[in-house]
């Protein structure tokens, strides 16, 4: 018995006549699919822009299977431009995630077309585009989407495409000697930009993102159980990521990372005769945007230094942590300015009032981070005056820290969070960065606390003689890796800077 279809409505022939367009695609009739999805697009209400985007995208590939490179690049672009539209006009936060989700593999296959015929900067700027859009798209319809008019923060403004920095606005304000490695993982393949005053430079690294998860994972936990990486394995990963960068020794290297590899502790990265943190110092940066806002200027001084909070009585089930209380001190006892806040006087209510005074926030305690909402991931103070002394990252935006040079979580897994469709990283690293902090050193790994200490005494000690940020935290890190004691990356490579140098 066969079924007949009924009669589609005249709304539902376009969609009819771009699932047709799939198909002969699929069939790799390129010609036929371009006609369809065409037609399909002629004479549709403004009410199915949706289909119309899906109709650019089809006729984009369809161009590309034509082997019209040019013309599809055209309306790949305008698929992007439209898409922006598009998502607006859904009122459901899911439903425009998820249609995001599916734009986002346009995003990747434009990179892959612009890089095909040589248009290395728009794939670039693409790349940028698609972890800009990620940020909005997580803020908007939110209460603390007030973080979108950049309050506080010169690196808030970036996450709007209008304000987003071009690959050549970051090459002009680089300083001689400084590179940013920015990096986009696809599904079988990644690229890298590298970035520096005299050029750009693109190359693709011909690993896939699961292959690039799975080594990642790897290296973590070969850390954590304190071993030694210097095995084939990375020197391979080590030569992939950063052979076509061709880093010098010296220079100042920034990276911007992508998937996976927001979890990979680049400073361990083993080329088979020593670490990366042995011959560079580096810094992070969530997007290439913030990445040039790292040469913008400096932070206001304010009229104390240093906030430490440490050990805070934060209630039932957690540890005190001892170590942390005197790495806190350690670090204090050679500032007659500095604020040391320990025990019950550590409380979310204290720190909240007090800490837009100080250009550097110390904060050594315990943290969560929440994998499924990471603006609900905790750092836990003490209780008291109204407050239940744990402050959420999404209350963090709360805070005016224009002021603040450097935010230091030296709390267990600080630098973690969920990483989107688009890419952007959310968890306390762009929390802090966005309440107006220039930087923040966080940590990948549960971290040792004896070791912590002798870390941050260093970084501090360098700190105070002048020493920048990103190069305070190599010497202290060479310091360690020279202490046979401290070797393994375990104890020097859990911390990454995230920020200005």
């Amino acid at each position: 018995m066969s079924l007949a279809l009924p009669d589609l409505p005249e709304s539902y022939i376009p969609i009819a006549g771009r699932t047709q367009g799939e198909i002969a695609f699929a069939k790799h009739d390129f010609e036929g699919a371009k006609q369809l999805f065409i037609k399909s697009s002629q004479g549709v209400s403004s009410d199915y822009e949706h289909h119309l985007l899906q109709a650019k995208i089809g006729e984009a590939r369809a161009l590309s299977g034509l082997g019209d490179l040019q013309g599809s690049m055209k309306l790949y672009l305008d698929a992007l431009n439209r898409s922006e539209f598009v998502r607006s006009k859904f009122r459901s936060e899911e439903i425009r995630a998820g249609a995001f989700g599916d734009v986002q593999t346009v995003f990747d296959e434009a990179i892959k077309l612009a890089t095909q015929i040589n248009l290395h900067e728009l794939a670039l700027d693409i790349s940028e585009r698609s972890r800009s859009r990620a940020a909005l798209d997580l803020m908007r319809g939110r209460k603390e989407s007030k973080f979108l008019t950049a309050r506080h923060s010169p690196y808030a403004i970036v996450i709007d495409n209008q304000k987003a920095v071009s690959a050549r606005n970051l090459q002009a304000a680089l300083p001689p000697g400084t590179v940013v490695a920015i990096y986009h993982v696809m599904d079988h393949r990644a690229h890298v930009w590298a970035v520096r005053r005299g050029g750009i430079q693109n190359r693709q690294i011909n690993m896939s993102a699961d292959t690039l998860r799975s080594r990642s994972v790897a290296l973590r936990r070969l850390v954590q159980r304190g071993d030694k990486l210097v095995g084939s394995e990375f020197s391979k990963l080590s030569n992939g990521l950063l052979g076509p960068i061709q880093l010098k020794d010296g220079e100042t290297l920034i990276i911007v990372p992508h998937g996976p590899l927001h979890y990979l502790p680049f400073q361990a990265l083993w080329n088979g005769a020593s670490y990366l943190a042995e011959r560079n110092s580096i810094a992070y940066a969530p997007s290439m945007s913030i990445a040039a806002e790292l040469f913008s200027g400096a932070a206001e001084k304010r009229s104390r230094t240093l906030l430490a909070y440490a050990n805070p009585h934060a209630g039932e089930g957690l540890l005190a942590l001892p170590g942390a209380e005197l790495e806190a001190k350690t670090i204090t006892s050679s500032d007659p300015s500095a604020i040391l806040r320990v025990g019950a006087d550590a409380s979310e209510a204290t720190f909240v009032k007090e800490v837009a005074q100080f250009a550097t926030i110390h904060l050594a305690a315990h943290a969560k981070v929440d994998e499924l909402d990471p603006l609900y991931s905790s750092i836990f103070l003490a209780p008291g005056d109204g407050s239940d002394g744990v402050l959420e990252a999404h209350e963090v935006y709360e805070l005016n820290l224009s002021g603040a040079d450097l935010v230091t979580l030296s709390a267990c897994e600080t630098g973690l969070g969920r990483i989107g469709k688009g890419d952007e990283q959310w968890g306390f690293i762009r929390t802090f960065l966005a309440a107006g902090a220039r930087s923040t050193l966080a940590s990948l790994w549960k971290v040792e606390d004896v070791a912590t200490q002798k870390l941050m005494q260093k970084v501090y000690k360098e700190l105070r003689l002048g020493t920048g940020k990103a190069m305070a935290l190599h010497r202290a890190q060479l310091e360690m890796l020279r202490n046979p004691k401290y070797s393994s990356p375990l104890f020097w490579a859990g911390f990454s800077l995230w920020g200005e140098l």
